[in-house]
């Protein structure tokens, strides 16, 4: 009963969100619900791919380890980039945009040894991973330029400067405008603003669990 609980959960979640993400994306519109259609994808493929990569199930898909890793980095930059598009319609996508996913590139590339390795190495690794009791211990990265505590800390760092840029552009964007411009666009303002809050905690939240796992 757990395992159909398991399996309703992770694909019938990420199914909900894929459907959500891809019409947003091929939706006709501001470019912003392009950007929020991505983020939704990218949570799609998050869940997914953690379906075979809990504990119980790391030794049986070795190959799905790791996949999900750089895509970590695409959630707050694109929730950012959701947020200025919406909130100036008119702007353009600029070259120079394209820097917020520049983590993500990098943290793919660094990995694509450890992808195209075979699977006895994932194994040995995900043993390893295993025998610590923590994604986070082993100090010395076998197939990356850096630690994954130094991942650990710059993800936490880009999470909480672009949800800080977030509330500080929302606020910006906000203090000079009048009552009645915010009554009439109430329902974006209290949206984006409860978002943003939600945002924080939940950030704040996963950090304090990525360095102090239960």
């Amino acid at each position: 009963m757990n395992e159909f609980l398991s399996i309703y959960f992770y694909f019938v979640l990420s199914l909900l969100f894929f459907i959500i993400g891809a019409n947003l994306c091929f939706k006709k519109g501001i470019l912003a619900t392009k950007f929020l259609g991505a983020e939704y994808l990218v949570l799609t493929w998050l869940i997914f791919v953690s379906y075979f990569t809990n504990d119980d199930r790391m030794l049986e898909y070795p190959h799905f380890f790791r996949l999900s890793t750089p895509f970590v980095y695409l959630l707050t930059p694109l929730a950012f980039l959701f947020q200025e598009f919406l909130l100036n319609p008119a702007r353009r996508f600029r070259k120079w945009d394209l820097i917020h996913f520049l983590p993500f590139a990098l943290n793919f590339v660094e990995l694509i040894p450890f992808y195209l390795s075979s699977s006895a190495f994932k194994l040995v690794y995900i043993q390893e991973v295993l025998r610590q009791d923590s994604l986070h211990k082993i100090a010395d990265n076998p197939y990356g330029w850096i630690s994954m505590q130094t991942h650990q800390v710059i993800r936490s760092i880009q999470f909480i400067g672009y949800v800080l840029a977030i509330i500080i552009r929302l606020w910006q964007f906000f203090k000079d405008k009048s009552v009645q411009f915010i009554q009439a666009n109430r329902l974006i303002f209290y949206w984006l603003t409860a978002s943003a809050v939600f945002k924080l905690f939940s950030i704040l939240f996963s950090i304090y669990l990525s360095f102090f796992p239960y």
